[in-house]
């Protein structure tokens, strides 16, 4: 606060400062005559030591992303390189004022073809280039010596191949040690080095680069990167990820980078969520923020095409036409990526499908099983179905990543030694990657789908012996897990293999999902907090065992421990009201096969039925027993893997209001007796952005118009507002056009298949399954002939209290060859 001034002491004028002078103009002059005058097309800007701005520009050129790099010496004379247009010859000058722009040393020692380039400065103004080389993609440094261009180090010494599009970035520290960053990619390696940003220094001493740190930057994969050292030649990089944000990184003592301060948005259109502070990266969005991360364990996994699951949110980005404008590792054509790219089958329609479903909703990680021959391929054969293998990998998936160095063993048979379980069989579970985008989302999810591998694929002792068969059996039996998606189970090898295949993807999941928690974290106490297993029916319902098996005895922890950390993490998902679609296991497949893995279950059982706080005699105790004895086999016990699953979840949950109603009264009364907030309802959605936005874009246009924006495509309750439509005349006729548009394109797709001509007048039941009893074709075949039946013999006062039959000759009426003879089609 000012002090007060004495009324009678007039204050001294204040002395104003004059104006400053304007401003003299600036402008830019041309140093010297460049070698290139064309549009620009790469610009780059340094400093003098006065500050005076020196900007390099680089012409249009018929070669693309050519650049240009400009740095200043001692004495402020710019040195300018490029690469020059057609006969990708690199020149490096330095501009005089006595001499203008002049080449600082022979160029006979620059290879030709370079890519990207940088320039850098020593401490002596020793001059410095590194390159990416045109033909192999990898990186190399050279140094001006005296009157010569000398190589540090080996040519192309990165050992993985860098990114294509990403340039090199060169520093020099105090010692006049180059350093280089740039991006490795395993496009040309094979081997799992996904485009991480690596820094590299070169030794003198032993003419060698070494990589600085332990690892990667980050590895999370990058699409640029930027090098810089601060004092005592301590080296920073900047990094873009590919979801557009950037973060800076700091080398510390111990050879580990970390992340200073914050990401930010490095790219526009990417923002933080509400609330929370910006983070890297798909799967590390919310790092630092109190959300789990949900795994996503399905026996079953049905992307309608992950081949094809670009579409959906190349659809989000407006994309048209017959192909996509997108880049591919293999060579193929655009309406080949378009057309000819199979789905997925590593699962079939309901469970799977609903799976897949959340995939691209939300940033998860999704698990399943890359099987060979998917499900099966359908025919129909004389009104029979015939189940063919389907060679869906044949011309091998574009999408995927294979990940050789994700890795782990799991075992079977055996036996227990001091209470430890020793397997007799053991297969390697190998992590194949496909991305799941969303629609109009920034963030990407994760398909893992595991391929078994023998421990030793060719026993070449017995292969020499004439043994063939025994030279490859673990190969035939790591074949077999992968091989067929539900295997016939009415045999007792049947059994064994399914559960096989159970196990396999389980055990593996998990291990990968505690692996991905220990990188970060080192008290397995706190994986409730950051994991949430969701096991997808009762196929995955082995995960309760086994997660108890992998914290007891591989990472050391009580019962008691595990326990309560298994009952945090694992939830439940259940699909079927049908007692026999709920897997029951013979005690004895399940304790020959995983003998460990049974005496948990017993043990669970025990402690779970003393744990249960009411008056019950042993007789009544049974209904809450996991293992039961099979009612159509005495003496036979069975465990109840839905029991299982309930008993050892946090969360249960049906998949629509009334099957959750269903699951309460009839499945599992007893249980919603002792913990009903347990129990919770999960509706299965449609997802709009697919069968409806992609599959009918026609009618898509039309609600489009109708409501003046697509954001019904995310928001279904924005169908709604179409309800005034319903009396607009011009709207029902273009409605009802592109319906029967669509009926004339599937009655052509009926007769291409069949032979069959079928009228498009009738409204068309269509049931799109796999012929089994367990999805009432039947039924569904019988109703359509009732129904059929019911209208050639209404009389006509019935019909008249029918609104929509307002004819009665043959075009009105399901005709005759579209029930019996289009059957096969409704049955598959």
């Amino acid at each position: 606060m000012a002090e007060a001034v004495t009324p009678a002491v007039r204050p001294p004028p204040v002395k104003r400062k004059p104006a400053p002078p304007p401003p003299k103009k600036q402008s830019w002059a041309v140093v010297g005559c460049g070698p290139a005058a064309r549009p620009n097309q790469s610009v780059k800007l340094a400093f003098a030591s006065d500050n005076t701005a020196y900007l390099a520009t680089y012409g249009q050129t018929k070669i693309k992303d050519l650049n240009v790099d400009l740095v200043l010496d001692a004495v402020n004379t710019p040195i300018m390189s490029y690469t020059e247009c057609g006969t990708a010859t690199h020149h490096i000058f330095g501009f005089t004022p006595a001499g203008g722009w002049q080449k600082p040393g022979p160029e006979a020692g620059l290879p030709l073809g370079l890519g990207y380039s940088k320039l850098a400065l020593g401490p002596q103004g020793q001059l410095w280039l590194c390159f990416q080389e045109g033909g192999t993609f990898g990186a190399s440094c050279m140094a001006f010596a005296g009157s010569q261009w000398v190589f540090a180090g080996q040519r192309g010494f990165t050992f993985w191949p860098i990114m294509g599009d990403v340039q090199p970035t060169l520093a020099i520290d105090s010692q006049n040690r180059p350093l280089l960053a740039y991006i490795a990619d395993s496009g040309f390696s094979g081997v799992e080095k996904q485009q991480q940003a690596e820094v590299q220094r070169f030794n003198p001493a032993k003419q060698q680069w070494e990589l600085l740190g332990l690892d990667s930057v980050t590895s999370i994969p990058a699409m640029a990167v930027s090098l810089a050292l601060g004092q005592a030649d301590t080296p920073y990089a900047s990094v873009v990820d590919i979801s557009g944000v950037a973060s800076v990184f700091q080398l510390g003592g111990a050879g580990e980078w970390t992340r200073l301060g914050e990401p930010f948005a490095a790219l526009p259109g990417v923002a933080a969520p509400p609330g929370q502070k910006l983070r890297a990266g798909t799967h590390i969005a919310f790092d630092g923020v109190a959300m789990r991360k949900p795994y996503v364990v399905s026996f079953s996994l049905m992307m309608v095409g992950q081949g094809q699951a670009p579409k959906g949110p190349l659809k989000g980005k407006g994309a048209r036409g017959t192909g996509y404008g997108i880049r591919y590792r293999y060579g193929m054509f655009r309406q080949a990526v378009k057309d000819g790219l199979q789905t997925a089958h590593c699962g079939q329609p309901g469970q799977s499908a609903a799976a897949g479903r959340s995939l691209p909703a939300v940033p998860l990680l999704g698990y399943g099983i890359r099987y060979r021959y998917g499900m099966f391929r359908q025919a129909v054969k004389d009104g029979l179905q015939v189940e063919l293998p389907d060679y869906w990998l044949d011309n091998g998936n574009p999408w995927e990543i294979r990940r050789p160095a994700t890795q782990f063993k799991v075992g079977f048979y055996g036996s227990l030694q001091d209470g430890k379980w020793v397997p007799g069989e053991e297969v390697i579970a190998e992590a194949y990657d496909g991305p799941i985008p969303g629609y109009k989302t920034k963030t990407c999810s994760n398909l893992r789908l595991w391929d078994a591998l023998p421990t030793t694929e060719l026993d070449l002792q017995a292969f020499n012996a004439g043994d063939y068969v025994k030279a490859v059996e673990q190969k035939r039996k790591a074949d077999e897990i992968t091989a067929v998606l539900y295997p016939n189970d009415a045999t007792e090898e049947g059994k064994e293999l399914r559960l096989k295949q159970q196990f396999f993807f389980v055990s593996a999941s998990l291990q990968d999902t505690i692996a991905r928690y220990l990188e970060k974290h080192s008290d397995l106490s706190g994986l409730p907090e950051k994991a949430c297993f969701q096991m997808n029916d009762t196929h995955p319902t082995i995960a309760v065992a086994e997660l108890m098996r992998l914290l007891i005895h591989v990472h050391g922890l009580s019962y008691d421990d595990a326990w309560a950390i298994t009952t945090k993490t694992v939830a439940y998902t259940n699909h079927t009201v049908m007692p026999e679609a709920l897997e029951k296991w013979p005690v004895r497949v399940l304790a020959k096969l995983l003998p460990r893995h049974m005496h948990l279950i017993e043990e669970i059982n025990d402690r779970w039925l003393a744990s249960i706080k009411v008056d019950h005699v042993a007789e009544a105790l049974k209904a809450y027993s996991i293992i039961q004895e099979n009612q159509w086999n005495k003496g036979e016990m069975l465990v109840n893997m839905a029991y299982l699953a309930v008993v050892g979840s946090f969360a249960v949950n049906g998949v629509a209001a009334i099957h959750s109603e269903i699951i309460k009264t009839d499945i599992f009364p007893q249980f919603v007796e002792l913990f009903p907030e347990r129990f919770q309802n999960k509706t299965n959605g449609v997802t709009l952005r697919r069968w409806l936005a992609y599959c009918n874009p026609e009618l898509s246009a039309l609600i489009t118009e109708a409501l003046g924006t697509d954001a019904w495509v995310k928001d279904a309750s924005l169908l709604e507002k179409l309800k005034p439509f319903a009396e607009d005349a011009g709207f029902r006729a273009r409605w009802r056009a592109i319906k029967q548009q669509k009926k004339a394109a599937l009655a052509a797709h009926i007769k291409e298949v069949t032979g069959y001509e079928v009228s498009t007048e009738p409204l068309f039941d269509i049931q799109v399954k796999r012929i089994h009893e367990y999805k009432r074709q039947f039924m569904n075949a019988i109703s359509l002939i009732y129904r059929y039946k019911t209208i050639k013999e209404a009389t006509p006062e019935e019909r008249a209290k029918v609104g929509w039959f307002e004819q009665t000759d043959k075009k009105s009426l399901i005709l005759e060859p579209f029930v019996l003879g289009c059957l096969p089609i409704l049955l598959c």
